[in-house]
């Protein structure tokens, strides 16, 4: 039984470090300054926004960018309340639009966990 766990554990030990280094790899925080819907929209009517980057991620989108002071930004909205206002701001020339595309997660980051099942099957 001890050997069963020694050898166990060993796996375990792997994976919990392979997960750690895929947090901290993947931590893309920049340490961005978070806003309110509100907040947004009194510093893009102050004119203090020139430029937002949206991504899209199925109903919810994420809009960086930076404020007047370089200091960055994020907010968090639902697509459907910010898309008409977002077309109204362009065509008005308050605002420049970008549109990033969705973020992909890393293929190897998705046959992890079905390989390291296998592996413990195995083992």
């Amino acid at each position: 039984m001890k050997k069963f766990l020694k050898g166990i554990s060993l796996y375990i030990l792997i994976f919990i470090i392979i997960i750690f280094f895929a947090q901290v790899f993947n931590n893309t925080n920049d340490n961005k300054t978070k806003l309110t819907y509100t907040q947004f929209i009194a510093e893009v009517e102050n004119k203090r926004i020139k430029e937002v980057h949206i991504s899209d991620f199925g109903g919810t989108s994420v809009i960086s960018g930076k404020l007047g002071d370089d200091r960055k930004f994020e907010v968090t909205v639902p697509s459907s309340q910010f898309n008409t206002l977002a077309q109204d701001y362009a065509e008005r020339g308050i605002i420049n639009i970008i549109y990033d595309k969705p973020q992909q997660t890393s293929v190897w980051l998705s046959i992890l966990p079905s390989a390291a099942l296998i592996v413990l099957v195995i083992v």
